[in-house]
């Protein structure tokens, strides 16, 4: 599955401005020059949006987001360009003809414990 990523994280105090408090190294938000310590004033020209990651999970990879950061008491507009991310989703079943082997290698991924000894013999 592939979600739209930004490549930064903000947090906020209560009511108070969202802060750039992280930035992924070779993400989009670096690459368009977003820092931490940024202070977010606009989000595509309206109020940041009270939970980022929701909007987020409405954009596809390629959709630009237009920020306006308060940095060192100037303001400047950023463009970022949301870049992908992604996930690999794994099921374990139950299986009715499943020998004992896969038997005891399921209920030891189910319990964490995944070891010869929960494989092997008993």
């Amino acid at each position: 599955m592939v979600h739209a990523a930004m490549g930064f994280a903000a947090e906020r105090e209560v009511e108070g401005p969202w802060t750039v408090r992280a930035i992924d190294a070779d993400g989009p938000a670096a690459k368009s020059g977003l820092l931490v310590g940024d202070e977010i004033a606009r989000w595509n020209n309206g109020e940041p949006p009270r939970r980022p990651e929701r909007w987020l999970s409405q954009q596809k990879p390629g959709d630009i987001l237009h920020l306006r950061v308060r940095r060192d008491e100037k303001e400047q507009t950023i463009e970022i360009r949301l870049g992908e991310q992604r996930e690999t989703y794994y099921q374990v079943a139950e299986s009715a003809n499943a020998g004992e082997r896969a038997r005891r290698v399921r209920e030891g991924m189910l319990r964490g414990s995944t070891d010869a000894v929960t494989a092997g013999k008993r």
